[in-house]
């Protein structure tokens, strides 16, 4: 299973996690709503306004249409938001003058015509199964070029070395092996009765393991208590994860194998995760899914790597995380109306994971 990505424009979907960029992202001035004109839309179909811009159900429909059915009515909010950052961006890029040649445009629009031959396929037909005119088509596109040539002015040099340095885990492929225990956030708790839970289930596992430390002889060296500390912890663990934890990992004592840094995992688990050495009790861990308590249990090393060897990598990562400042700090300031969803019939439950769901590429 991998993390959620979409395109930027048409459906996009990154990633949270919390990394301040304000040294390396621009400054972000107030928006100015008359710079941009609003999006004209059907208002019996609009489900968001972002500083005076629309976003029609087509629009929020052609995004979930990447998620199976029966996923779709929870992705609604998340995928909304989304596309609100969407427009926002491009308000702030068009505000800020980040201007798009034609020529560019109708290169890249060429280009994609030629790809869609080369695959044996019609462009329009292409654009039929994406529910995209070629109005909205040049729209997106054009977004995305002023999105792109922003990045290039941002992503200097020095700037893509420090954003590689300080976080060679996302590139050299280290894996991290954890147990996690998974308490419910929802159907009646809350995150703060699951985190005192949580809070709870620590300090009994603390409890357990010293107790069990108490019973070696009077003498024993450090290295043979830390091995049992281990072999207790992870025991003790195990078993809370199996009476307590939601998570259908909680048949292998929470067990949820190795995984690298980014993409395996949502990224307040795996960030915590990463952070922890072997054998060391995290503290209550917040996501979508509920509340966590992160064993990791085995960390392996990547492999030696360049920032050469890696550029493009190193240069996506900070397009999102950069996307991500900016978006965070445009909201401050717009003004996001957003319609009420829909009422459906419940899903079925189903188990939880911190494992990302399915979709994107």
């Amino acid at each position: 299973m991998r993390k959620i990505r979409f395109g930027f424009l048409v459906f996009g979907l990154i990633s949270i996690p919390s990394m301040d960029l304000q040294a390396q992202g621009p400054a972000v001035p107030a928006f100015t709503a008359s710079t941009v004109p609003p999006v004209v839309s059907d208002p019996k179909k609009i489900v968001a306004v972002a500083n005076g811009a629309s976003i029609n159900q087509l629009a929020l429909d052609r995004a979930l249409d990447r998620f199976p059915e029966e996923k779709r009515p929870e992705m609604r909010q998340e995928v909304l938001d989304f596309l609100v950052d969407n427009i926002l961006i491009e308000q702030y890029l068009v505000q800020i003058k980040i201007e798009v040649m034609q020529k560019d445009l109708a290169s890249r629009i060429s280009a994609m015509t030629e790809e869609a031959k080369k695959e044996g396929k019609e462009f329009s037909k292409i654009l039929m199964e994406l529910k995209l005119d070629e109005v909205e088509l040049r729209q997106h596109l054009t977004a995305e070029l002023r999105w792109e040539k922003f990045l290039e002015k941002q992503s200097t040099p020095m700037v893509l070395r420090q954003m590689f340095e300080g976080n060679k885990d996302f590139f050299d492929g280290t894996t991290v092996r954890a147990r996690h225990i998974l308490l419910n956030t929802k159907e009646g708790s809350s995150p703060e009765i699951a985190k005192e839970v949580a809070v709870g289930i620590r300090a009994d596992l603390e409890k357990e393991v010293g107790a069990g430390l108490a019973k070696l002889p009077t003498g024993t060296d450090n290295l043979t208590r830390e091995k049992m500390r281990m072999q207790l912890l992870d025991q003790a663990f195990a078993k809370q994860a199996v009476e307590k934890s939601i998570c259908p990992s909680k048949a292998q004592g929470g067990d949820v194998g190795f995984f690298a840094r980014e993409g395996a995992m949502i990224e307040p688990f795996s960030k915590a995760a990463f952070a922890l050495q072997p054998y060391q009790l995290s503290d209550p861990v917040m996501t979508q899914f509920g509340c966590h308590l992160i064993l990791p249990l085995e960390k392996k090393p990547g492999k030696e790597v360049k920032l050469d060897e890696v550029k493009e990598e190193v240069k996506e990562y900070y397009s999102e995380k950069l996307r991500e400042h900016l978006a965070t700090h445009l909201r401050k300031s717009a003004k996001i109306q957003m319609t009420q969803a829909p009422a459906a019939v419940p899903p079925a439950t189903t188990p939880t994971s911190p494992v990302k769901p399915m979709g994107g590429q």
